[in-house]
């Protein structure tokens, strides 16, 4: 993630506050937090290409839920760069795609 938590959780709430049909989605992409402490020329690479690129990780988690949930949100679907690509890359296990939906209220 690009953004401090903080920053996210604020970034959530204003972009829930406009999708208000119950069929709005959003979708981020993520590394987990493991990303941050591994040992590997193939994860520095490729944290520092994308900071090369102006969004640098500052920010792991593996369940966006963590985020979302305080924001309305709930976590439609996430996996895994691997699961989507196949493969054991390192990289793509540690990359996420999550799905997020409006969280509904059950009446």
């Amino acid at each position: 993630m690009y953004l401090e938590p903080p920053e996210f959780r604020q970034v959530l709430t204003e972009v829930r506050m406009l999708c208000q049909h119950p069929d709005s989605r959003l979708w981020i992409d993520h590394v987990t937090e493991a990303v941050f402490g591994m040992d590997s020329a193939d994860v520095t690479s490729f944290l520092a290409s994308m900071a090369r690129l102006g969004e640098r990780f500052v920010t792991g988690f593996s369940d966006a839920g963590q985020f979302s949930g305080s924001c309305k949100w709930d976590v439609a679907s996430s996996v895994s760069a691997a699961d989507v690509l196949g493969g054991g890359d390192i990289v793509h296990q540690e990359y996420r795609f999550s799905l997020l939906q409006p969280h509904q209220v059950e009446v």
